[in-house]
């Protein structure tokens, strides 16, 4: 089955093959769309309208320090005083011991404006305490 657009003209009558294909659009699009649920503390519980969101963020190697940040903006993508949850990971090719932490921007906890990466290596040895070589934070957010 697959999703085929049906177009209708002023007065004309309704066809079999059309209301079939219509019907079977639906049973389409009930399939293949994504279900998300997006629960928070307190009750808050959203099954319609939920969206996601992700990328990733560069994290530029320095020598000099052990610690980076980064800020990501979500535009007008969630809704006013929603408060996504995001998830992060890391990819990186030679860089080892990283921890990452985000926090809203300019508060604890990230808002429907964005969040904020912070990154620290955390190397056994003064030495190699340094960002050696750029890596990336991939994040996904979900809200509404």
């Amino acid at each position: 089955m697959s999703f085929k657009a049906v177009n209708w003209t002023p007065n004309e009558l309704l066809a079999e093959a059309k209301t079939d294909q219509m019907a079977d659009n639906a049973d389409y699009l009930f399939s293949n769309t994504p279900r998300a649920i997006y629960t928070l503390p307190g009750g808050l519980r959203r099954v319609q309208g939920v969206k996601i969101a992700s990328g990733r963020v560069l994290i530029a190697k320095d020598p000099k320090s052990d610690s980076a940040h980064a800020t990501v903006r979500f535009g007008n993508f969630f809704t006013a005083n929603c408060d996504p949850i995001i998830t992060t990971g890391i990819v990186s090719e030679g860089q080892a011991k990283i921890f990452c932490v985000i926090n809203g921007i300019g508060q604890l906890q990230p808002d429907n404006t964005g969040f904020q990466v912070g990154v620290n290596i955390a190397a056994e040895s003064k030495k190699k305490d340094n960002i050696a070589h750029s890596f990336y934070i991939a994040w996904q957010a979900m809200g509404y």
